[in-house]
């Protein structure tokens, strides 16, 4: 894994789940202030991508983006890839 801080505002953590294939999270550092209860559930404490290198064309593709599958879904998928 690799961890980068490219701003104050957000980290990102890259992880080699499979040849060619990589889990980006991207939170931000200090965590999170919620003002209302009902607001805890609709939280999103990161977003995630699954990415995957074509070396032949020199471009990555999407396999997963965590806004269109959901948390739980998104971190399901990325231990199925890392299981391999």
């Amino acid at each position: 894994w690799a961890k980068y801080w490219r701003s104050s505002y957000l980290d990102i953590l890259t992880t080699h789940l499979q040849p060619s294939i990589y889990a980006v999270v991207a939170y931000p550092p200090a965590g999170f202030e919620v003002a209302l209860v009902g607001d805890i559930e609709k939280l999103e404490y990161f977003r995630g991508w699954i990415l995957e290198y074509d070396k032949v064309h020199s471009r990555w593709s999407c396999l997963v983006r965590s806004q269109e599958v959901g948390i739980p879904e998104f971190i399901r998928l990325r231990r199925e890839y890392k299981a391999g």
